[in-house]
């Protein structure tokens, strides 16, 4: 039995290019974050740098909304479905791309952040039932080309273990969120799915207070010594 691919809209070639200009800002914009990110797990720890971090993000799109759309608009959010969404999707994929970074360095994070495409086709082949085509599969290749000079990722100087594996389970979770906001909240606008979700995703910290036993004294973990107990912990809530 042949299964067809979902027929899609043509979109016109100026929305195309400037969707594809914000791709290259945001991709640009998070790279930046493995070289910060590296300096600041010195100090704070993978839980206490993920905490902040995302508690930041939702703070901004929040702000962001409430100044765009009105503390009203916040009543028709639909904020149970994209809570969990962004809970699972973006919050466990956030923790882990950390915790990956923080077993391995920069680059093994940035190039299992770059292969994120390939996650993305594996899903959409399972859940989408999207065939293979010449023209798709050549697509893949310049994306991920162009993810690897994107986060400045290479395939030498980075290490083959538990930080790339976990870096992409991380972004398998990530490529999941972003489907599910899209397919399962149709109606809401992209600064609205983007609310919804980033406050899941803060709201995963909110389960670290069953950790302790996974953190120092200064409630910083450390995953070098002991992975498979810091991986187990990550999941102590769910």
């Amino acid at each position: 039995m042949r299964i067809e691919a979902p027929v899609s809209t043509p979109v016109p070639r100026a929305k195309l290019l400037h969707g594809n200009a914000i791709c290259v800002g945001s991709i640009f914009l998070f790279s930046l974050a493995f070289p910060a990110a590296d300096l600041l797990l010195q100090d704070w720890g993978v839980l206490g740098l993920i905490s902040i971090r995302n508690m930041l993000a939702f703070g901004l799109i929040l702000l962001l909304f409430i100044a765009l759309s009105g503390v009203q608009g916040l009543r028709d959010l639909p904020w149970l479905r994209g809570f969990w969404i962004g809970f699972t999707g973006f919050g466990i994929g956030s923790t882990l791309l950390i915790y990956a970074q923080a077993i391995s360095d920069p680059i093994t994070a940035a190039l299992a952040a770059a292969a994120m495409p390939i996650s993305a086709v594996f899903i959409e082949i399972i859940l989408d039932k999207r065939r293979l085509t010449l023209p798709f599969c050549m697509g893949l290749v310049l994306v991920l080309m162009g993810g690897f000079v994107a986060t400045g990722a290479g395939l030498t100087d980075f290490n083959f273990g538990w930080g790339l594996m976990i870096g992409l389970v991380s972004v398998s979770f990530f490529a999941w969120g972003s489907r599910a906001s899209v397919v399962n909240l149709p109606a809401a606008s992209p600064l609205a799915r983007t609310v919804v979700t980033t406050f899941g995703m803060w709201a995963l910290r909110c389960s670290y207070g069953g950790l302790g036993g996974c953190l120092d004294g200064q409630g910083r973990i450390f995953p070098r010594q002991a992975p498979g107990i810091s991986f187990q912990c990550v999941f102590t809530r769910f």
